[in-house]
């Protein structure tokens, strides 16, 4: 909780901060523009003293010496004077009614100040310089002209003191101002810091995340591969089992009901030969005799489907040959053979050979072909073998449930370090191919010792 409100904090104390520094912005552009105004109005009027000044002593001069070129200083003044009294004006009036007041006792004082030197220096020029003295030295004309200069120092102190607030304003704005920059830095530095530990918190949550992912990745496809392999194993397992059951159902349908079918079978013969003079019989026993010689073919059928013996006694590619022509004839199809020698263990051998079984025997199940090729060649360290047919084909990728041929081969194949691939489609025929790693070849300096062996035997 505290770490989700400390940046959105941050932000508003920056926010405020902002604020802050824009009023006090606002505040020092008024204080400045005051102290301008302030410093305006007292040059204003301090030029106007200083004119009124010059007024006084140039009128003094040329009554004292009545030359009139010292009356030059006293027409500049006067004619500068309006505009400094409209200047004075202008600022007093942005004073409020005290600054009026004030503009109103100057402007006064001013009038009659400048109307009794006008008249002392019209006298004066008039002829009449005792009258023109004697005025300009009247009490009367010395106090207009002391009011005029104590109103003129009142408003230049006046405008000092508010030029002294001014900046004294404007100082504790620049103060505030340079403070909240400095908090504003402060704060920056500070959301910048707690920004950059939640990104890296986030990237170490991040990473221990992907860590705990990976290793959890690698602990399930640990598993899966232990599982798999156990899988293979059992599937393995069970393939041998199999095989062996097949075995030894072969072997006790060869002992046990191949002896007993053939001394029935001698028991014919003889009976035959006892009952030569009985034709009703003897043709009883040829139709016995037939079944009996069915019935052995027949069992033979069942020992070479559960353990082909020519697969051992002849090799692979013999036993393939006839498992052909045998499903051709079962199936009244024509089943073509391409066969190659290849190299392969006796495991392999039996892997192939029930690879083909299988193919033909689902091929007369469900294919409804009127075509078959098995094909069994070398490519290179490996041996293909493949069952093509034109039959209906299927769906390879919709699952058929009680259908575990194609899954009994891929475990078959994929136990001994091969691979079973399907490619079909409805209507466009199957093609079955398994591929298996071919047996090392015999080395040449075992040749000799291997047929030593085998004379030995």
């Amino acid at each position: 909780m505290r770490k989700r409100f400390t940046f959105p904090a941050l932000v508003l104390a920056a926010a405020g901060l902002l604020v802050l520094s824009e009023l006090t912005y606002v505040q020092t552009s008024a204080t400045l523009r005051g102290g301008i105004a302030w410093t305006e109005a007292r040059m204003a009027t301090a030029r106007l003293m200083q004119l009124m000044t010059d007024v006084e002593s140039a009128s003094r001069g040329y009554l004292l010496t009545g030359n009139p070129d010292d009356l030059a200083p006293y027409d500049t003044a006067l004619a500068e004077l309006p505009g400094a009294r409209h200047a004075v004006d202008e600022v007093l009036e942005q004073a409020g009614a005290e600054g009026r007041d004030t503009a109103r006792r100057l402007a006064a004082a001013t009038a009659e100040a400048l109307a009794e030197t006008e008249q002392a220096l019209a006298l004066a020029q008039a002829g009449q310089h005792e009258a023109a003295v004697a005025l300009m030295r009247t009490g009367d004309t010395r106090r207009k002209m002391a009011a005029l200069r104590n109103e003129l120092n009142q408003e230049l102190q006046r405008t000092a003191r508010s030029q002294a607030t001014s900046r004294v304003t404007l100082f504790d704005a620049l103060l505030v101002n340079r403070l909240g920059v400095g908090a504003l830095a402060v704060l920056s530095v500070l959301g910048l810091f707690v920004f950059m530990r939640q990104l890296f918190q986030q990237d170490r949550e991040r990473n221990q995340q992907q860590a705990d992912l990976a290793r959890e990745r690698v602990r399930l496809e640990d598993e899966v591969r232990h599982r798999t392999a156990d899988l293979r194993e059992l599937a393995t397992h069970l393939q041998t089992a199999r095989e062996d059951e097949r075995a030894h159902l072969a072997r006790e349908l060869h002992d046990e009901l191949g002896g007993l079918l053939t001394a029935i079978k001698l028991d014919v013969a003889r009976m035959r030969n006892k009952l030569a003079d009985q034709p009703d019989l003897i043709a009883r026993l040829e139709h016995l005799n037939r079944n009996l010689n069915e019935g052995i073919a027949f069992k033979r059928r069942i020992i070479e489907d559960l353990r082909p013996s020519a697969l051992a006694n002849l090799g692979l590619t013999v036993s393939l040959q006839a498992l052909c022509n045998d499903m051709s004839v079962r199936l009244e199809v024509p089943v073509e053979a391409r066969l190659a020698e290849v190299r392969l263990s006796p495991k392999a051998d039996l892997a192939v050979y029930r690879f083909v079984q299988e193919a033909l025997t689902n091929i007369g199940k469900y294919a409804g072909a009127s075509r078959v090729t098995v094909t069994l060649q070398p490519s290179g360290e490996r041996a293909i073998v493949e069952v093509r047919d034109d039959g209906k084909g299927f769906d390879a990728a919709v699952a058929r449930p009680g259908h575990h041929g194609l899954a009994g081969m891929r475990f078959r194949a994929e136990s001994l370090g091969g691979r079973v691939t399907v490619d079909t489609a409805p209507g466009r025929g199957t093609v079955l191919r398994a591929e298996l790693p071919q047996a090392p070849a015999p080395r040449p300096d075992l040749e000799p010792a291997t047929a030593e062996a085998r004379s030995e035997d």
